[in-house]
């Protein structure tokens, strides 16, 4: 499975409020500036997240983007549905080789690609890079 960059910037994203902010709300520049991440790219994949209900923004002078919910209630494969789209398929096949017992196999991958995915919430993805040695 290849992740698109909007996914990639919004995981480490939600990694960065959770691991490097504590929870507090942090503005879109000093967000995109902790992680590398354009500004104006940055902001898309933040309104992103608001519509699917895994950040909320507050207003005010020390405002900026907070969880929605707690890490441990926010699920790698939920956020992926929400930046690549609910209908997600990790097995393309093309027209020529999509034999009916093909695409019940493939289907399957599917399933298993996706209740693994939903098995792993932001707070394991935090917890795990943090003990890795190439964190960040």
């Amino acid at each position: 499975m290849r992740l698109s960059m909007r996914t990639q910037y919004a995981l480490r994203a939600l990694i960065a409020l959770v691991t490097k902010h504590g929870g507090g709300p942090v503005n879109s520049r000093e967000l995109a500036l902790g992680e590398n991440i354009p500004v104006k790219f940055l902001e898309q994949v933040l309104v992103g997240l608001k519509n699917a209900g895994l950040v909320e923004s507050r207003r005010g002078r020390y405002g900026g983007y907070v969880l929605a919910r707690a890490a441990s209630a926010i699920t790698l494969g939920e956020l992926i549905g929400a930046m690549e789209g609910p209908e997600l398929a990790v097995t393309r096949l093309a027209d020529g080789l999509a034999t009916a017992a093909l695409r019940e196999i493939m289907e399957e991958v599917d399933q298993a690609t996706g209740y693994l995915l939903n098995r792993f919430s932001l707070e394991e993805i935090c917890r795990r890079s943090q003990q890795s040695p190439t964190a960040t």
